[in-house]
């Protein structure tokens, strides 16, 4: 298979709006193959990391002179924070949702909260607290299984069924605005509402998931240090 460069795709979330639903504020859809890093296969949750990000740029939190930070310059502050060697800079290592809550606070000084879900623990309990933050917070939250990353950008409950907004890291395709706007029911593209058990299935039995809950200000005990990269 041959692998063509893509751009992030700007103004989508709202394209997924339903009744009584609660939607994050608009980000960049960011994944595989955008803004010319060929990270197929390896790098899902640096593209989650980047929707983080492009969700706190547009709050007005966060400002980025050179545009979102790539996935080296992600991996340059890695090394900065003393969480890698330099020999992490340009290799195929993984990010998850607790290296990307520590480049939040160690880099941009922000509050966040990354969280360890075990499968004893009910679903219920991380379900309901991914609610509380989209609806407080109104920003992207990331998840990882610990294989694979995705970014969760809405909640939706209609009558025993709760579905979730997810955003798919793994997809490749080039896609522009139009595609979603036309294919916002379809299944393709990466973006679509998912039952719970459609997200988590037995995974969540199995698996311990990785969750980090970004919120869009800044350490109370840093709040003189610089807040833009």
């Amino acid at each position: 298979v041959q692998f063509v460069f893509a751009e992030p795709v700007s103004g989508i979330v709202k394209l997924y709006q339903r009744e009584s639903a609660i939607l994050v504020d608009e980000f960049d859809y960011y994944h595989y193959q955008c803004a010319n890093d060929n990270d197929f296969g390896w790098g899902c949750a640096y593209r989650c990391h980047q929707m983080l990000l492009s969700g706190l740029q547009k709050k007005g939190i966060l400002s980025f002179g050179k545009g979102i930070p790539n996935i080296r310059e992600i991996q340059t502050q890695l090394v900065d924070l003393r969480l890698f060697g330099p020999e992490v800079i340009g290799s195929q290592t993984w990010l998850d949702p607790i290296l990307s809550s520590s480049i939040l606070r160690g880099i941009y000084h922000l509050r966040t909260i990354a969280e360890t879900y075990k499968y004893q623990e009910p679903l219920g309990e991380l379900v309901q607290r991914i609610k509380n933050h989209l609806e407080k917070y109104r920003l992207p939250i990331m998840i990882d299984d610990t294989m694979k990353a995705y970014v969760i950008a809405g909640y939706w409950q209609d009558g025993d069924q709760v579905w979730l907004l997810r955003f798919d890291s793994h997809e490749y395709r080039p896609t522009t605005f139009q595609d979603y706007v036309s294919g916002v029911d379809a299944t393709g593209y990466g973006v679509q509402w998912l039952l719970v058990e459609e997200i988590f299935e037995d995974l969540f039995n199995t698996r311990t998931w990785l969750v980090n809950f970004p919120f869009p200000e800044f350490e109370q005990d840093m709040e003189s240090a610089p807040r833009h990269n």
